[in-house]
């Protein structure tokens, strides 16, 4: 994928976010653990989304996935 298209679609996902956001809809992540060092503590809560990151593989399979992306996007929100 080229660099100018990851730009773009993380532009594009950021101001969506950034829309979402402003109308008081926040995106979350629902987590059920939460680790500390070794420790891993069962936990239920959401987490709020603070960066978008957007590389230049296509995630069709995780373990078919390529260990480095040539080139990452990411976006403060």
């Amino acid at each position: 994928m080229l660099t100018a298209n990851v730009d773009s679609w993380a532009t594009q996902v950021h101001d969506t976010y950034t829309t979402l956001m402003s109308n008081e809809f926040f995106p979350v992540v629902p987590i059920t653990q939460y680790t500390i060092g070794e420790e891993r503590f069962a936990v239920r809560g959401l987490l709020t989304v603070a960066e978008l990151q957007m590389d230049n593989l296509l995630d069709v399979m995780r373990s078919r996935r390529p260990k480095k992306a040539t080139y990452r996007k990411i976006l403060p929100l």
